[in-house]
């Protein structure tokens, strides 16, 4: 084995055994050259590579240089003076890690940082320019913010401030909305199907609200965006928070809102600043909604696993248990998902008890076939 290939393997199994931070403002750094180059792994588990230089690097490919961060950090050995690429997460992004790193070292980092910078950033233009659209974070955000505004318009004036409190946002939550005692989990997919990973349980179990009152209903919303190519239609993130910031009521809760946003998903891998980075390419894609289905999550018709099925099991965390579900198009003919923008948001605000909502008929009617 040559020893370029060598160090590749070396650099791979190290950034494989990284450890995930444990929040936003701490990394366990792996310098992957002394002085040079460091590796970590963020809060979210995405690859992080830090460029050790006193003067910012130039990027030339837009998508890098959305990207590209540079700043003094902090470490346990000292402050020092780098630029950071955020990577997305996934295995493959790990192995991108390591190979960027062999070519940094290999063109030359310790003689001209921004010389070998030049010589590795097509290799990573490449690699994001395919995954950044399909970005799990932003998919998610898009999702949640498009619910957020059709609350919002749905109710008089005066309601819209619980609406704006009942979204999670950035906020640690076992619901991205909590309406009262109405959950919703927000889910989004490229795929052209309902299918979508679950993180716990609690994601298809009617539990305690978020301020600790039973839950009467819980509802995964299931949407699938669809990118778009330029100049195909569809509406853009910019144009998103736009539009939902017109529907917010006064400065102090627009600012409240921005702020949320940026926070979401963890400001590393996001941190869409809405009126610092409205303009760049990174957030320039449009996209729409192929479905919008909305599941009663109380429905006997919906077969996922529940936590009694492993309750009992004595070598089994419950809090563990992580799967993807697939549901269908039709579980209980038109009531269940109700499909639809027009017909879903006015469904969930009666079930909230939100005023000028039609209150639908109460929980348990999917107790038994009908």
């Amino acid at each position: 084995m040559d020893d370029r290939k060598a160090t590749y393997e070396r650099f791979r199994t190290e950034i494989a055994g990284l450890p995930a931070a444990p929040d936003a403002s701490n990394r366990h750094l792996l310098w992957m050259s002394e002085s040079l180059l460091a590796v970590a792994r963020n809060e979210l588990h995405c690859v992080e590579l830090f460029i050790v230089s006193e003067h910012p690097l130039r990027a030339s490919i837009g998508v890098v240089e959305d990207l590209l961060a540079h700043q003094v950090w902090t470490s346990s050995q000292g402050d020092f003076s780098a630029a950071r690429v955020v990577l997305p997460r996934g295995e493959h992004f790990d192995q991108l890690a390591a190979l960027l790193c062999v070519e940094l070292i290999d063109s030359g980092l310790g003689e001209d940082g921004q010389e070998a910078f030049a010589a590795v950033e097509p290799l990573l233009a490449l690699a994001l320019s395919r995954d950044m659209v399909g970005d799990p974070v932003l998919n998610g955000l898009i999702g949640e913010l498009s619910l957020l505004r059709r609350l919002l318009r749905q109710v008089a004036a005066p309601s819209r401030a619980d609406v704006l409190a009942a979204w999670a946002g950035s906020t640690p939550s076992s619901r991205d909305f909590q309406l009262g005692s109405v959950g919703v989990e927000v889910k989004t997919t490229q795929s052209t199907v309902s299918t979508h990973h679950v993180s716990g349980f609690h994601q298809v179990e009617r539990g305690l609200s978020n301020g600790g009152v039973p839950e009467t209903d819980l509802f995964v919303l299931s949407l699938g965006i669809e990118w778009l190519e330029a100049g195909a239609g569809g509406t853009s993130l910019p144009e998103l928070v736009d539009s939902v910031l017109s529907v917010t009521p006064g400065h102090e809760a627009q600012e409240s809102l921005l702020a949320r946003i940026k926070q979401y998903g963890g400001d590393i891998t996001i941190g869409y600043d809405h009126r610092r980075d409205r303009s760049k390419g990174r957030y320039a894609g449009r996209f729409h909604f192929r479905f919008e289905r909305l599941y009663d999550m109380a429905d006997d018709r919906i077969e996922v696993l529940r936590r009694e099925d492993v309750n009992g099991l004595k070598n089994l965390d419950p809090e563990s248990v992580e799967f993807r579900v697939l549901l269908e198009t039709k579980i209980r003919g038109d009531l269940n998902p109700i499909a639809g923008w027009n017909a879903l948001v006015p469904y969930v605000l009666a079930k909230a008890g939100f005023p000028g909502q039609d209150k639908p008929e109460g929980p348990g009617r999917f107790a038994a076939d009908s």
